[in-house]
């Protein structure tokens, strides 16, 4: 290897060893707990600068309690002393301010580097010892920047190379996101004491029904109502005991419509105690679920409204308690009577939808709450309402982008039915509630933003596995290209030169050139970063694609492919990048289950079928099998080498979940395993870019 490629390989050992390092940190902070981010951070903050040679590493965020200053909430220093101060002002760094508030990078090799525009701030560096610097801007789905991250040196100057900036901004992504998450549980936890202060006010048990164990969680005055003793076990079949015999089919039919067609809970039936007295419950409640759309849990709240069955009086005490516990959930509620022109809102609506308190004649506010809807979701929820008037649908439940006059773009749970109908049946007054949920919303975006950045990370890191051939698949073109231009050479050094020979010799050089230039090219496809695009693709020529990259390793492991891909398979609807990351996983999943095989008995068959109209692929190996429980096989962390880290799986189902399909795995009846995958066939003219923002939708 000459010393040009030695270099290189240098080079590319160095990349994927930082490239380990932040998968590692990555890894670490998918499911860590709130009360664990700083801890973290701060041990981030030491590895980095361990492994650059660098002198300090600093996390600055913007102060809520002191307007244009920044606190210094995360700090590692490689040298014992004096850190600097906690809160630093925006006079004192005026210029690094505005290039980080705007989103900007700043890299300072030196001092000398600094624009005029930035003396201030050079001089406040020079202060604090400092010779080199970098801050990165900590940001999250687009948001303005809440911090930054810098990392610098105080005893000798460095540079900041493009490519290593690149890497750290991943870096400076994780910690965002990390804090992200923390401020987002603070702000859940704080959501759950207002719910709880909420239901407490309203007299209001609290209960979850899990899904797939049919177990329920009630709380303390859920328990009171229902007359279950505190540390009862509760599930559906103790539920059921507890309703009138003649209520259960009614109540039955809530729950199930909830979990099979999303639909509200909502129904009111009789109780029976254990001393034989009936009560009146009246239950509310909405269905959760999984990312794979699978029902997860059903959340709701139950109250005893015997009185009210019974009083008018105890009607109007139960309505000041629901108005209570409406605002101490944060809803804002409303009700417009179109007949008469009129409409009322309460104070938490007008907060969340910045309507003006002088706004209040006739239908105005509902006319400014139009005018300040989404662009591209005022039709689609416009659409939903006209069909609540018209009595197709008896209310609705849509989430929709709102653009506030001060804040900006909030995200919007939007609940509505009809509260009375004209003569001919026509809805002329309704009411509802609105909550909120940007918090949510951004959190969802933060979800995925790590989700991808782990699996751009893990597909490096496969890569890393196939580093030695994809070496010597470069090597062997390169070294054609060397042994052909030396002949070309001495060829053209003759008297009178061989022309003939020497245009064979290019053609061969240029042949070899493009078989490099194809790996160069495979591996930079599956190293990019960027949206996920669904385009029409044909599943075989992906397939195909892995094969080449993965061609060397696989002969080096004395494995043998059998292949058996459909001649006549329909387009699907995917992106290449992912789907080639799912088949490159799949791939080297059954490479290593049949790493102790003897040789010659290492065969990997790969096949591709149409199954009821959808493109189903299948990776068999020979290995030894799956285990017991193998849908365990899918789950993230879980893992049966000794150095994985349990995410290959998870991560191809997750993608298959993403292109509409489904992924399992079977035992094959003659030998080893087989997993299957199968993926809906591209509509004409489908093609589409996942985006972080939704349109309005029915929920």
């Amino acid at each position: 290897m000459n010393a040009e490629n030695s270099n290189s390989h240098t080079e590319l050992e160095e990349r994927l060893r930082f490239e380990t390092l932040i998968a590692d940190l990555s890894s670490k902070f998918v499911s860590l707990p709130a009360g664990e981010v700083d801890r973290e951070i701060r041990d981030a903050q030491r590895r980095i600068c361990e492994f650059l040679d660098i002198d300090f590493s600093a996390l600055w965020q913007w102060s809520d309690e002191a307007p244009g200053s920044f606190t210094l909430t995360h700090f590692y220093s490689v040298q014992e002393g004096p850190q600097p101060p906690e809160r630093m002002n925006q006079d004192q760094y005026p210029w690094a301010r505005q290039q980080l508030l705007a989103g900007r990078i700043i890299k300072v090799s030196s001092l000398e580097d600094l624009p005029a525009e930035a003396a201030h701030d050079r001089e406040t560096l020079r202060q604090f010892g400092i010779r080199s610097n970098l801050a990165l801007p900590l940001s999250v789905g687009g948001e303005p920047p809440v911090g930054f991250l810098g990392l610098g040196t105080t005893q000798a100057k460095r540079d900041w190379p493009d490519a290593l900036v690149k890497r750290l901004q991943l870096v400076a992504q994780i910690c965002a996101n990390a804090l992200a998450r923390k401020r987002a549980d603070q702000a859940l936890r704080e959501s759950e004491e207002r719910l709880s202060l909420a239901a407490n006010s309203a007299q209001a048990g609290i209960w979850v029904l899990d899904c797939r164990t049919q177990v329920f969680w009630a709380n303390e005055k859920a328990r009171q109502i229902f007359g279950y003793a505190p540390e009862e076990a509760i599930n559906r079949e103790r539920f059921k005991a507890a309703v009138h015999p003649d209520d259960w089919n009614l109540v039955q039919g809530s729950l199930d419509r909830a979990v099979r067609a999303g639909e509200p809970v909502n129904v009111e039936y009789r109780i029976r105690l254990g001393d034989g007295a009936e009560r009146w419950i009246s239950s509310r409640g909405r269905p959760y679920f999984t990312s794979a759309g699978e029902p997860d849990r059903l959340l709701g709240l139950s109250i005893d409204i015997t009185d009210l069955k019974r009083s008018g009086a105890a009607f109007r005490v139960s309505e000041a308690r629901l108005a209570a516990g409406t605002e101490l959930a944060g809803l804002g509620n409303y009700e417009v009577d179109y007949g008469e022109r009129t409409c009322f809102l309460d104070d938490r609506f007008r907060e969340i939808c910045g309507v003006p308190s002088d706004l209040q004649q006739g239908l105005e506010p509902v006319a400014f709450w139009m005018e300040h809807i989404h662009p591209d979701d005022r039709q689609s929820l416009l659409d939903e309402r006209q069909k609540l008037h018209d009595g197709r649908v008896d209310r609705i439940s849509a989430e929709y982008r709102y653009l506030h006059p001060i804040q900006g773009q909030k995200w919007i749970h939007h609940l509505a039915r009809i509260a009375g109908c004209n003569a001919t049946g026509t809805g002329v007054r309704t009411f509802g509630v609105l909550r909120d949920i940007t918090p949510q919303k951004r959190a969802e975006v933060e979800a995925r933003e790590l989700r991808e950045n782990l699996a751009h990370l893990t597909r490096v890191n496969t890569l890393g596995t196939l580093s030695s051939s994809l070496a010597h698949e470069l090597n062997q073109p390169l070294g054609i290209i060397l042994s052909n231009a030396q002949a070309a050479q001495e060829l053209l050094a003759q008297s009178p030169p061989d022309i003939a020979e020497v245009q064979a010799i290019l053609s061969d050089i240029v042949a070899a050139d493009r078989r490099a230039g194809d790996v160069i090219e495979r591996l930079r496809t599956l190293l990019k970063y960027g949206q996920v695009s669904l385009q029409p693709l044909a599943l075989n020529q992906v397939i195909e694609e892995v094969l080449h990259l993965t061609q060397a390793d696989l002969i080096g492991r004395g494995v043998t492919v059998v292949c058996e891909l459909s001649p006549d398979l329909p387009p699907i609807a995917g992106d290449r990048v992912q789907l080639q990351q799912l088949m490159l996983n799949l791939i080297l999943n059954a490479v290593e289950a049949m790493s102790t095989n003897a040789p010659g008995t290492r065969r990997l068959h790969l096949q591709t079928t149409l199954h009821q109209g959808r493109v189903r692929a299948s990776v068999r190996d020979e290995g030894g099998g799956l285990p017991a429980d193998a849908e365990r096989l899918f789950q993230p962390f879980y893992t049966t080498k000794p150095q994985g880290l349990g995410l290959g799986l998870a991560i191809c189902r997750s993608l298959v979940a993403a292109h509409h399909g489904r992924l399992w795995t079977e035992p094959h009846s003659e030998r080893g395993a087989v997993f299957h995958f199968e993926l809906p066939v591209a509509e004409a003219g489908e093609g589409k870019v996942i985006s972080d923002q939704y349109s309005a939708r029915s929920v």
